[in-house]
């Protein structure tokens, strides 16, 4: 054999392995299935050894040496493939909701087909491909198919079903699914990636390749982009479907190194399948098919995901896959792709036709800066007054500006007449809803009825800023005597030892009291971190420690005891501000959001399980309008659970009763435009990743709109606006992309390269600064940048460079780590300073009246949330009407490193031709989605669309262990001491409490001890899996079938996630304080006191340094720390190598040996599996194992991103393919 076919030889095996698993998953949960025993007949026959033999012959390998690693990379691949495989039905059931067992039951397995003979054993079995065939097709007879009269020739051929990987058709009811799955590697291509597995460092440098791999793939690539209208799935003409678009795009960049590649020929045979099953008449019109198409590779997959009524694409990829173009036909293709494709983003930009050419011209090595600028215009301004005819259909006065009509229709909405419980306040940043909203409830009679007004938020700045709102300008006291303000958050609740607790604000009040179980602090005061008795250790034996585990009081419990104290108490007006991320789960299926039931506790009858109608009637006497506002739901993935779990509780308790109360649900959101958006997004609490919501525009919106429909079975109404304060817009895009090879071992390489494309894009934001103050000096600047270290590196740049750069004087700076000190100077100062450097905390609710110029450095993580973001960002300069009636400017900044695969030749051209696409397809979302928030629609060439960012949904579980905040505090400390390099205290500080909490001990147990999950777990496998393994293994093949079931997980590249639902984890950490930690608490003492530390990190310290007292009582001893914690949202992740090479990690962390902080495992593992997912709350500490590395981690949205290739909403999932690209291509003449 020929070595550079080992990859292919290879992939075969992990094919098998796959559907072996497949096969083992279906065994174990007893599914019913139509193949009877012809797939165990056949693996009988399937002799492992023997496969080893062949391969290793063929490769004409003779060392022993050698032969045991082509043996061993042999067994890796089946090995990960059977787990990979074993766990997929799994995963895809419980994505589409069929994982219960009712559903199992039912569920009918009718066509099942997998290759387990003659080349896909290595010759080792022939049992010849027409007896296959027929094997196979037997299967149908149980339909009452005539199997004899099915043509083999024809659907053998190439395309046709016949040749499929894995292809399952699954049948739950009416309801049909059809799975296509196509498999490659690209691990191993020659026997020279052959690598001893016993070598450290070789499984060290697999796992680096990894993440180069994934580093080198674009971050704008592979966007969650909803395309699912109204629940109901693109039709034929649909503006999404594009064929011809996919034909041509996929010949002019095939390669063949791509999932996509695997992804379309998977297609291929589906639409086969599709297509002979309907000429059998085994689809019924009252089917529903779907269609879930899977390129599959070991490091990667792609995945479609469709309708039958979107048939024609799977026909494409059968077309595409079948029809082999010559190399000239190919590149003529690419050519002519991206003719067509540069025409239509010229047309979606102003005067875009030198920006493009300059954008796709790139080549070479280096950074390259491509720069365009465009003016809108013609857009509506909240100062415009709105034409008569539409004053007159709204029904408000003529006359008004944008901003009063739309305040008119809120008051008209929150009036006790209009009978909507739901109000969505769509309108843009600084359209004034809240501004609204607060003016009707400040109105005498409303005063004199009563008000209950719950504001809720993403961002505490935001909560504090609504105050403001009831605040007198010129007094500073609160606009009525009778009123009363509250708030609360986390870090007040922590720092006063853990009680009920709340910020207060009342004209007649000024000391801090106590009301029932609740203190009140006045908001003027400042409020110590306390240095209570409260522990976050206690101590069980001189050398055993335990978290405490007290039970500190949540945001939502102080709140709600806070307002049942004060109506109780005679208040009658009252205003309360809570944070979102205060809904957390809880156990026993309950959430925090249980103690809002506690402000109105009095008018249910738990007993009865209905309201008191007389209670309510007392209480409508006090409080006649309850207004609860849930602000930018959309920035927190609580929102939607928040929205939905008020609702159902004021409907419970009888609040919504309109003969008693005045009760408003108001959702103020400026990311959702369209009630449909709204409809779909908001009526469901299903978990999903952030996403970027793609619709045809439906109609040209007027500039002001308000919409009836029905939301949660209950009257809604949507007010919407779509302006910008000012008069014409000036937009610059700077575009830096640096071209660079990939290279697959050098691992700093990548590292290196974005040190210099981020130092360069620094440069050109602080010459832009320069360039604005030079010629208009007394204009504002907001500088929005993610990174608070990149933040600090700017700032120190600007005041080497500048005579005079002071804070509060030149400029400020905002992000969510800012002492409780320099949060107060922000309103103080922000109208004096030239510049404003903030991060996404201060991107909504925040104004700056005086800012012309906005510099937005655009995040490159998470790209889908920072776009909604970076939404909100560019409307922060506003509220000063002069300014407002200006030009103003924005200045974006886009990085990306284009990377090659071969130096010389077409595929270099064109690969940096496909991540040049990637940036330009960004650029047009950015572009689409701006005009659709300024003017209700963006363009496309001459179409017009909607592109909606929102974040995703998801619920925490609440808590947060001691270590969990120690390795919070070290992270928040590395970063400090970036930003302040000459205090080594803080350098210290990290060091000494990492080298503290290196060792520690951490056992996963089941939650009960009787607990019904049979399932082994992957870890107390770990001594003998590979010895189990190979037993199973050491002959004939269908023994595989009898693997026991074991924990779901993902595998995921070289890694093995699972996640730790329905399990505790126990940590234990064996500490001593000796000479290396003889300082700690003395200089953690030190930076408590320092003010230019937040108040997080301030908290932090607290707990960190309770235990370092509670340690050096027993100085230079041996002690250990005890905790226990469960979190729905955890994982762990291992690398798959230690089920083949256990002992080779075992004897490597044993002999201790110390590596660079980014070549240890740990540090490894969280880059890597960083690189996939949002993660958090990460541990080990330390990096010293004992036996093999592992990450435990917390993540909001694994589970939900892993499900979205499963998802009809989107499409398609590839790093390749994008549907801009598509829809770029659509041929002129659609």
């Amino acid at each position: 054999m020929d070595s550079s076919k080992l990859g292919q030889e290879l992939g075969r095996l992990f094919e098998v392995g796959f559907n072996i698993g497949m096969l083992t998953y279906i065994k174990q949960k007893e599914l019913k299935y139509n193949y009877g025993n012809i797939y165990e007949k056949d693996l009988e026959q399937v002799n492992f050894p023997k496969i080893v033999r062949r391969l290793i012959d063929d490769l004409g390998v003779i060392s022993f040496q050698h032969r045991e690693i082509v043996k061993q990379w042999a067994i890796f691949f089946l090995q990960k493939s059977f787990l990979a495989g074993l766990n997929f039905l799994d995963e895809y059931f419980s994505a589409i909701g069929w994982n219960n067992k009712r559903k199992l039951k039912r569920l009918q397995i009718v066509y099942f087909q997998s290759y387990f003979a003659d080349e896909n054993t290595l010759g080792t079995y022939v049992k010849g491909e027409n007896k296959v065939y027929q094997d196979w097709l037997s299967q149908f007879k149980k339909l009452g198919i005539d199997v004899n009269q099915i043509d083999i020739n024809k659907y053998k051929k190439k395309g046709e079903f016949l040749k499929a990987d894995s292809l399952i058709y699954f049948r739950y009811r009416h309801q049909v699914r059809i799975l296509a799955i196509d498999y490659s590697i690209f691990t191993v291509q020659s026997i020279r990636d052959l690598r001893d597995l016993n070598n450290i460092e070789v499984l060290r440098q697999l796992l680096l390749s990894n993440i180069i791999y994934l580093k080198s793939k674009s971050v704008f690539a592979n966007l969650g982009i909803d395309c699912k209208s109204d629940g109901r799935v693109a039709s034929q003409n649909h503006p999404f479907l594009f064929p011809e678009s996919l034909f041509q795009y996929y010949k002019a960049f095939s390669r063949k190194d791509k999932e996509t590649i695997k992804m379309i020929q998977a297609g291929s045979y589906a639409y086969s399948f599709w297509n002979w099953l309907v000429s059998q008449q085994q689809i019924s019109d009252n089917d529903e098919v779907t269609f879930n198409i899977i390129g599959y590779s070991d490091r990667d997959s792609a995945s479609l995901c469709l309708q039958q009524n979107q048939i024609e694409l799977l026909k494409t990829c059968y077309h595409i896959y079948r029809q082999q173009s010559p190399e000239s036909e190919i590149s003529s293709a690419r050519e002519q792709v991206l003719k067509i494709i540069k025409r239509k983003a010229k047309r979606s930009f102003f005067r875009g036709e030198r920006f493009i050419d300059n954008l796709l011209k790139i080549s070479g090595n280096g950074i390259h800066l491509v720069s365009h600028q465009e003016t809108f215009t013609d857009f509506n301004n909240y100062l415009d007054t709105i034409p008569q005819d539409l004053a007159k259909q709204l029904g408000v006065p003529p006359g008004l500006n944008l901003q009063q009509a739309h305040a008119a229709l809120i008051q008209q909405v929150l009036s006790p007449t209009d009978k909507n419980l739901f109000a969505f306040l769509t309108g843009n940043p600084g359209i004034g809803k809240t501004t609204a909203i607060s003016n009707f409830l400040k109105q005498e009679k409303i005063l004199e009825e009563g008000f209950l007004f719950i504001y809720i938020s993403p961002r505490t700045q935001v909560n504090l800023d609504i105050l403001e709102k009831f605040t007198d300008s010129k007094s500073k006291r609160l606009c009525d005597d009778h009123l009363i303000t509250i708030n609360t958050n986390f870090t007040l609740i922590d720092k006063n030892e853990g009680k009920a607790t709340v910020q207060y604000c009342c004209n007649q009040l000024e000391d801090r009291f106590n009301l029932q179980t609740v203190d009140f602090i006045p908001q003027n005061k400042l409020v110590e971190v306390s240095s209570s008795n409260s522990k976050s250790v206690v101590r069980k034996t001189a050398t055993r420690l335990q978290e405490s585990g007290n039970s500190k009081k949540g945001v939502l419990y102080s709140m709600s005891e806070a307002i049942y104290s004060l109506i109780n108490n005679g208040h009658k007006n009252i205003v309360a501000t809570v944070a979102l991320q205060s809904l957390k789960k809880l156990s026993g299926g309950q959430n925090t959001l249980d103690h809002f039931q506690r402000i109105f506790r009095d008018v249910y009858n738990e007993t009865e399980a209905k309201p008191i109608e007389a209670k309510l009637k007392q209480l409508s006497q006090r409080v006649k309008h309850i207004f609860i506002a849930i602000d930018e739901i959309t920035g927190d993935r609580s929102g939607v659970d928040f929205l939905l779990g008020v609702s159902e509780r004021l409907k419970l308790y009888g609040l919504t009763n309109q003969n008693y109360f005045n009760t408003k649900i108001i959702v103020a959101d400026t990311s959702i435009i369209d009630a449909d958006v709204i409809k779909q997004h908001l009526s469901d609490t299903a978990a999903e990743p952030n996403k970027i919501f793609f619709r045809k525009a439906p109609k040209l919106n007027a500039c002001l709109t308000i919409e009836s429909f029905t939301f949660n079975n209950t009257p809604a109404i949507a007010i919407n606006t779509n302006s910008y304060p000012a008069n014409n817009l000036h937009i610059t895009y700077k575009t830096l992309i640096q071209s660079l090879k990939f290279q697959e071992r050098n691992k700093k390489l990548y590292s290196t390269k974005k040190y210099d494309l981020e130092q360069r894009t620094q440069t050109e934001i602080i010459e832009d600064i320069k360039k604005i103050l030079a010629n208009s000096p007394q204009e504002q600047i907001i500088v929005y940048i993610q990174d608070k270290t990149r933040l600090s590196d700017l700032i120190n740049t600007l005041q080497i460079n500048k005579r005079r750069f002071e804070p509060n004087l030149d400029y400020l700076e905002i992000h969510a780590d800012l002492s409780q000190f320099d949060k107060q100077n922000i309103h103080e100062h922000k109208d004096r300073v030239q510049i404003i450097f903030m991060t996404a905390s201060a991107s909504r609710g925040l104004s700056f009246p005086r800012a012309k110029h906005i510099l937005v450095d655009f995040p490159r993580f998470e790209i889908e949330a920072n776009l909604m973001e970076v939404i909100q960002v560019i409307y922060r300069g506003r509220g000063n009407p002069q300014i407002d009636a200006e030009d103003k400017q924005l200045i974006f900044y886009l990085t990306e490193q284009a990377v090659y695969y071969i130096e010389n030749g077409d595929d270099c051209k064109y690969s940096l031709q496909e991540s040049k696409l990637n940036i330009l397809n960004f650029l047009i979302i950015l572009h689409v989605s701006i005009r659709t928030r300024i003017y209700g629609y963006g363009n496309i060439a001459h179409e017009k669309y909607l592109m909606i960012p929102v974040g995703g949904k998801s619920v925490f579980t609440a808590g947060e262990s001691l270590s969990n905040k120690i390795e919070k505090l070290i992270r928040s400390l590395k970063k400090e001491y970036r930003k302040r390099s000459h205090d080594l205290r803080i350098q210290k500080a990290s060091k000494q409490l990492e080298e503290l909490m290196k060792t520690a001990d951490i056992t996963i147990h089941n939650l009960t001890k009787k607990t019904t999950d049979k399932k082994l777990s992957y870890l107390k496998l770990l001594d003998d899996i590979r010895q189990a393994f190979n037993k199973l293994i050491d002959g004939s093949l269908n023994t595989l079938l009898d693997f026991p079931a074991i924990q779901t997980g993902y595998i995921l590249g070289s890694l093995l996630i699972v996640s730790l639902d329905n399990k505790k984890v126990e940590e234990v950490y064996r500490l001593k304080i000796d000479d290396k930690t003889i300082t700690l608490a003395e200089i953690l003492s030190e930076l408590k006191q320092d003010t230019r530390l937040s108040e997080s990190i301030q908290v932090l310290i607290k707990d960190a340094l309770q235990l370092i007292v509670e340690l050096e009582q027993q100085k230079y001893r041996n002690q250990r720390l005890e905790q226990e914690n469960k979190y729905f949202d955890r994982y762990y992740a291992v690398p798959l190598f230690v089920f083949l090479v256990n002992e080779t990690f075992t004897t490597y962390f044993r002999n201790k040996e110390i590596k660079p902080e980014d070549q240890r495992f740990r540090d490894i593992l969280e880059v890597y599996v960083s690189s996939i997912f949002p993660i958090g709350q990460v541990i080990p500490i330390g990096y010293k194992y004992e036996k093999i590395p592992f990450l435990i981690f917390r993540s909001y949205s694994l589970k939900e991103m892993r499900e979205k290739q499963f998802s009809d909403k989107y499409l398609m999932n590839s790093k390749e393919l994008n549907i801009l690209n598509l829809i770029l291509f659509q041929s002129e003449t659609k």
